[in-house]
């Protein structure tokens, strides 16, 4: 009696059916694909490379504050679309290397014959009346927070350091060639 009973253990112990393999295999690929979704990783690489951008804009804006204090002008460009902005203040020491935001499929600013921008290693500068600067750069991450805080028309989300408040911030912009505003109220 015995026998039968170990003869019966054996045969119910063999293992797993097809069935519950293809089963339990189902159902962690739907569980990879809900956390894949839930991560995102493409949002997070964009989140990252702002996140330099970010750390850019407000160290560029704290050397020009730098410069305005010893030199009491701002570096001006005469115009040029080409003038390297940092050139001056790695001469001046404020800033010991370009800083060059990360390279995505972000277009930098574009400025046109109106507006007065320089483009250096990514950044985009622009004075006015030698008193006031703005350094600004478009923002990969278009995520709900970001665009949450833009109005209607404008779809260009930018991290932007105004002179005016001393400080860097989002802002929106209406097109890759706006300006944002010395004075525009950062979110």
């Amino acid at each position: 009696m015995t026998s039968a009973l170990l003869n019966i253990k054996k045969a119910s112990f063999k293992g797993f059916t097809l069935i519950e393999l293809l089963i339990v295999i189902a159902i962690l690929g739907i569980l990879a694909a809900v956390v894949l979704v839930a991560i995102n990783p493409a949002e997070q690489l964009a989140r990252a490379r702002d996140a330099g951008r970010q750390s850019g804009i407000s160290q560029l804006g704290h050397a020009l504050q730098s410069y305005y204090t010893t030199q009491q002008s701002l570096p001006t460009s005469t115009g040029s679309a080409t003038w390297d902005f940092q050139a001056t203040l790695i001469s001046t020491q404020d800033i010991q290397n370009n800083i060059t935001a990360p390279t995505s499929g972000v277009t930098a600013c574009s400025p046109t014959a109106s507006t007065t921008v320089s483009i250096s290693h990514g950044y985009c500068y622009s004075e006015s009346a030698g008193t006031s600067f703005v350094v600004w750069t478009p923002l990969e991450s278009q995520n709900s927070t970001n665009l949450a805080k833009c109005t209607s028309g404008n779809t260009y989300v930018v991290e932007v350091y105004s002179s005016t408040q001393g400080a860097a911030g989002i802002d929106c912009i209406t097109s890759s060639t706006s300006v944002p505003g010395t004075g525009d109220v950062l979110h």
